[in-house]
Formats: C-alpha cells, sequence, structure tokens
C-alpha cells in the first residue's frame, strides 16, 4: 500500500516538474525520434530515448511491449489504470538539474529514483480520485491499450499505456514513463553523445 502511494508521489512531481520548468519547450520520450506515424513508433521512440535521456535509464530494462485491446467503457479504463497503481509496481520521482552558462547548458541530467520513499502517504479516496480523473479524464473510449513489460531490480512488471489510435499519441498522464523533457536537456544529451 505505502508503495502505491509513493507511485502516486512520482505522478504528482512529474507532474509539478512540468510546470517548473515552464516556459521551456518540451517534449516526451515516446514522440521524439521517428515520426508517429503508427501506433508503434512511440514504443520504438521509448525504447531508443530511455536510457540515452534518462541518466539512470539502464536501472530499468524495457523488455516488450503488447497490444493487448482496445477500451470499450469507463469500468475497463479504471481497471487498467487500477493496475499500474498495484502496490508492487515502482514508485521515485524525477529530478531535473542544469547549468546554463550564457546561452548554453553546461550540464543536464534527468534521474528517476526508484527507492521507495515510506514517508508519503494519500488517502484511499485521494488514490481512488487520482485512478478516476486519468480514468475518466484523460483515457477515450476507442484507445488503444498496450501491455509494457519492463525489469526493475531483478523483478519483470507489467505497465499498461494507452494510445490515441487517431493521433498516434500516448496519454502521458498517470504514466510514469511519460515525462516532460525540456528540449535543452534532449540537445545537450544529443550533443554529449556526439
Amino acid at each position: 500500500m505505502k508503495t502505491t502511494f509513493t507511485l502516486l508521489f512520482l505522478i504528482i512531481c512529474t507532474c509539478m516538474q512540468a510546470q517548473s520548468i515552464h516556459g521551456t519547450e518540451t517534449t516526451n520520450l515516446f514522440e521524439y525520434g521517428k515520426p508517429l506515424i503508427s501506433v508503434e513508433s512511440n514504443f520504438e521512440n521509448l525504447f531508443r530515448n530511455w536510457p540515452k535521456f534518462i541518466s539512470n535509464g539502464n536501472d530499468i530494462d524495457l523488455l516488450s511491449y503488447t497490444k493487448i485491446g482496445v477500451i470499450k467503457n469507463r469500468k475497463q479504463a479504471k481497471k487498467y489504470v487500477e493496475k499500474n497503481f498495484q502496490p508492487e509496481l515502482i514508485s521515485g520521482y524525477n529530478t531535473i538539474g542544469g547549468q546554463k552558462s550564457g546561452a548554453n547548458i553546461e550540464e543536464s541530467h534527468i534521474y528517476m529514483n526508484f527507492e521507495p520513499s515510506l514517508n508519503q502517504q494519500f488517502s484511499k479516496s485521494k488514490m481512488k480520485e487520482m485512478i478516476n480523473t486519468v480514468a475518466n479524464e484523460y483515457i477515450n473510449i476507442g484507445d488503444e491499450v498496450y501491455e509494457l513489460k519492463f525489469v526493475l531490480r531483478l523483478k519483470t512488471y507489467k505497465f499498461y499505456v494507452f494510445v490515441n489510435p487517431e493521433t498516434k499519441n500516448v496519454v502521458t498522464k498517470g504514466n510514469i514513463f511519460g515525462l516532460d523533457i525540456p528540449m535543452d536537456h534532449i540537445k545537450y544529451m544529443e550533443n554529449k553523445l556526439k
């Protein structure tokens, strides 16, 4: 249960982090790279971008993604969102650090902290409210559902990713891989890897 609360903390921190970098152009690891000509392009981008732009991205081994269906109703959407908030799932938060020197960034890192934080707790009603908000406000009937498998600390996890088949965009709200990444960081890392 405490791990569930810390996963919620991750989602809140991700939203707050996005707000703290306002005024900065951002992207996410699903959209950056290969044009979104198919739903699968999102996952190809994620698998390429995760270890490249997340400083400790090698802590997670992304294994596979599989389409498992299409959202037919709100009850089904809520069922999958609840699975993403299960107690066994990872917890953590992201931090962004960068030092600017004139117009250039001297250093930039994005880390995911996978150590459970036992100090953050949410009431059951708050957790239910967050699950309902993601399921009712951000996931649409007709969105495709993909099961993303990954390994963390030698344990395999399943995370459900929702994609609009018309726009080819992933629902990033409530998605632990849907971080807003500043383009300054992307450019810094691209230059560093040249």
